[in-house]
């Protein structure tokens, strides 16, 4: 197809007719032979025909029932910008875009963007990509729902490929390339299926596996027979485009950014320790199998799990106690084989706080067009959890090792925590006394202080990584050492009553004072940036008036003989020449450029 650059088709009927209806949009694709529009000529309606190829640029006003007459300007036509692509082709026009333009190393098509999780070969331009982005959020925004991306190993599922509980009951066994290809189980995570359909009702539900598309489509099967939940929004391997990190995909699939987008993984490393992140504990079914289709964990990572593994298993005895044995009596799906892990009930509570925390914000700020990121919700929601609490840490740490530099420190700094050095039992000049002191050992120098100060709280670590998952204060009584002090001193320590730390109420009241004083402030700015740029546009008329006055006397001076000069200048007003000169100081006073 030959390329068409701008063109202007005009109505060429000798005999003339009355517009009446349009049958083309502007920016859409015409082919000769397409109809424009419609127009009566006598009783009989006629149909106008392009007869050329190009996209509608413009289509030029036209009234119903407006007498066309020939030469008439109808639409303005241009090439087509091939703004979706497949397999190279042009998907409005057919042109084929494998080649480049003679003489030049441009390509034909800025299609660069893929917006089907699972066909990288359709590509759009970042201008079509933004546009839909935008459309998807409003839609979002309409049903008062967020994004998830949910990452299926070592979060929803383990897998393996050799298995010592080949009878175990909820394993799924299946080989991926024929009936002379490996073996794979797959075990699903207790109450998963019932997570993701509840969840739904608060997110968009999105898959993301370092997985491949095979393996990724057979585990969505397990978990989403029916296909209601994920639909297409299900990213693989074979599309990602780094094997090892996920972080690079954000863009893509989120072109007008990931404001709305909350992560559930089992890692953070892949996504760059992204705010909206929530690191999910590890699901390990399978002895000697880790993340089957990870690279090696990050060291941070292994540091974690050793800790999480601490952890009481099954353990409800924290502030959300009842609603929790709520949610387990009305799950559909009770878990066999006495696996003990429960974590997807506090993952779904923590995700609804996430989202009602999230449109409480919108709510009390009048639902603003520039709506307030998620990572500043959970960023929030998370330094809540430790807020005014001041930790020391004993046992955990090797000597070698300064504390700043360790996943304690770390995690500390993350949910709102002061992390001291030493144990403080006094209020000092620098320093408040010690909440809570986390020890791995027992026989130490802080150990021994915290005991005789009366006041400091001495928890295990599993306490601290409890709280952490959770991203809530869970009651210190069922993890605390030495609990015949902890009596003695009458300190209290977490309970459902002091929880407000994390009310998403409270929360949310804070987040919205801070965001609509966000929005004021920007609205200021862009009132001055509108006030000064009215201000330029007027001096920039002025001054236009004003040279073009001066052109006016210099070109009628140039026609008049040398020694008229004197005389001519005099018809140029000292008074207009200070005015050109205050326009020109207005102008460098709103415009960081030259004239």
């Amino acid at each position: 197809m030959a390329e068409t650059l701008e063109v202007e088709i005009v109505f060429d009927d000798p005999e003339g007719g009355k517009f009446l209806t349009w049958k083309v949009q502007e920016k859409s694709l015409v082919c000769p032979g397409n109809t424009l529009f419609t127009f009566l000529k006598g009783s009989q309606v006629i149909p106008f025909k392009c007869n050329k190829y190009g996209v509608v640029k413009e289509r030029y006003p036209i009234e119903p029932n407006e007498q066309l007459e020939v030469g008439r300007l109808i639409v303005k036509l241009g090439k087509c910008e091939h703004a979706v692509t497949m397999f190279g082709m042009c998907a409005d026009c057919g042109t084929d875009l494998t080649s480049i333009e003679e003489g030049s190393s441009t390509p034909l098509s800025r299609a660069s963007v893929p917006m089907i999780h699972g066909v990288p070969e359709l590509l759009v331009t970042p201008e079509v990509a933004l546009y839909h982005a935008e459309e998807d959020s409003k839609n979002l925004l309409s049903q008062k729902k967020l994004a998830l991306l949910v990452d299926l190993d070592l979060t929803l599922i383990h897998t393996s490929e050799t298995t010592d509980d080949s009878d175990a009951l909820d394993v799924y066994h299946y080989q991926m390339e024929g009936p002379n290809s490996p073996w794979y189980h797959t075990r699903l995570r207790p109450y998963a299926r019932y997570f993701l359909k509840k969840i739904n009702e608060y997110f968009e539900l999105h898959i993301i596996t370092h997985g491949n598309r095979k393996y990724a489509e057979k585990v969505v099967k397990m978990l989403d027979p029916n296909n209601v939940l994920f639909g297409d929004r299900i990213l693989s391997r074979d599309e990602c485009f780094d094997p090892n990190m996920k972080a690079p995909n954000l863009k893509a699939l989120f072109p007008g950014g990931d404001d709305l987008v909350c992560i559930i993984d089992d890692r953070e490393d892949v996504w760059n320790y992204a705010e909206n992140v929530v690191r999910v504990r590890p699901y390990r079914f399978f002895k000697h199998t880790d993340d089957f289709n990870a690279a090696t964990l990050a060291e941070l990572g292994n540091i974690i799990e050793t800790e999480l593994a601490k952890n009481v298993a099954g353990d409800e005895a924290d502030a959300g106690k009842d609603e929790v044995k709520l949610w387990l009596e009305k799950a559909d799906e009770v878990p066999t084989d006495n696996d003990p892990d429960n974590y997807l009930v506090y993952l779904f509570f923590l995700l609804r706080r996430i989202h009602e925390t999230f449109y409480n914000v919108r709510k009390l700020t009048g639902n603003p067009k520039k709506t307030l990121s998620l990572k500043t919700v959970m960023n929030t929601l998370r330094e809540n959890v430790f807020k005014n609490l001041r930790f020391v840490f004993t046992g955990l740490v090797p000597a070698d090792q300064a504390i700043t530099d360790s996943i304690f420190y770390y995690r500390s700094k993350q949910f709102g925590a002061v992390v001291q050095k030493e144990v403080v039992v006094h209020d000092g000049d620098e320093e408040l006394p010690t909440t809570h002191l986390i020890a791995g050992k027992l026989d130490t120098e802080k150990v021994a202080r915290a005991r005789k100060s009366g006041s400091v709280i001495i928890v295990s670590p599993a306490w601290f990584w409890t709280c952490v998952e959770r991203w809530c204060r869970v009651p210190e009584k069922d993890y605390q050492l030495f609990f015949e002090d902890y009596k003695m001193t009458g300190r209290q320590s977490s309970t459902e009553a002091d929880n407000y730390l994390i009310n998403v109420d409270c929360i949310s009241r804070k987040l919205a004072d801070e965001h609509m004083a966000t929005l004021s402030s920007s609205a200021n700015e862009e009132e001055e940036d509108l006030r000064n740029g009215n201000k330029r546009k007027c001096a920039l008329e002025e001054l236009s008036k004003f040279r073009s006055k001066f052109r006016r006397f210099e070109s009628s001076d140039s026609s008049e003989d040398d020694d008229d000069d004197d005389d001519d200048d005099s018809d140029i007003d000292s008074e207009d020449e200070e005015i050109g000169r205050e326009i020109e100081g207005l102008l460098w006073e709103n415009s960081d450029e030259n004239l």
